[in-house]
């Protein structure tokens, strides 16, 4: 299992959201790179780059935080934020991307997916499944589109992306667990490989998801824990295994 601490960029600062809203913004690093070279010096292989600005406009804007970490680290990123053109899916990866993240797209431009996995490769592409209220929201979380979980989930089936990343949004940034019961809904319709996101607190929750890496979970996202220092990083790290 690939265990991914995120980076969560807004206006060039490392940032943590609660819920995905900006009125509960807190700043933890002013320099992205920092957190990036401590990910890397503790043996996390993986990171989970979101572009918040990028994601409520549209296309990209923390390009250069994106670029200074592939630089300056050896981390493997999958970028996420403002991917709604073929264009920015090629400007990211040209910057040192591993992997994009297709959120938005997936409900109002198929097309367009289907594009990027012709012309990269499934294993490049992260499908993102955001879910709110039983809903999938779209463009940075702001809005609730009319497709429900399981028709997003059978569509992508066809799609037939690398990877799967499902988060339960009224989870993400308060610590209060993964809802591992949408996990297991979701393990039930889909065959592809499965990364959680959204909830993580503590160790456990990094071991269930181990627990769950024969049935398909191939990754977990560790974010407001690192920062807040509810999980031990030295810890958390013994559980990636993608090397």
């Amino acid at each position: 299992m690939i265990v991914f601490p995120a980076i969560d960029v807004l206006g060039g600062k490392s940032v943590r959201l609660f819920k995905g809203e900006l009125k509960n913004l807190k700043v933890y690093y002013d320099d992205p790179l920092e957190p990036a070279l401590i990910f890397e010096s503790l043996g996390f292989s993986h990171l989970h780059f979101i572009d918040l600005d990028g994601a409520r406009s549209g296309k990209p804007e923390n390009l250069s935080a994106l670029q200074r970490i592939a630089q300056n680290t050896h981390l493997t990123i999958q970028f996420g934020g403002g991917l709604r053109s073929l264009e920015s899916v090629d400007k990211v990866l040209e910057l040192g991307a591993e992997r994009v993240i297709l959120g938005t797209i997936l409900v109002k431009n198929l097309e367009l997916a289907e594009k990027v996995i012709s012309k990269y490769g499934p294993e490049k592409v992260v499908a993102a499944v955001d879910v709110r209220d039983e809903k999938v929201a779209i463009e940075g979380w702001q809005k609730k589109s009319s497709f429900a979980l399981f028709e997003l989930a059978k569509m992508l089936e066809s799609l037939n992306p690398g990877h799967l990343l499902v988060t339960d949004i009224e989870r993400d940034g308060t610590l209060k667990g993964v809802n591992f019961r949408l996990v297991e809904n979701l393990l039930a319709m889909t065959k592809l490989p499965i990364i959680i996101s959204g909830g993580v607190s503590s160790l456990e929750d990094i071991k269930k998801a181990a627990e769950l890496e024969k049935r398909g979970v191939e990754g977990i996202v560790i974010g407001k824990a690192i920062y807040e220092k509810t999980i031990d990083l030295k810890e958390a790290v013994k559980f990636n295994n993608a090397n």
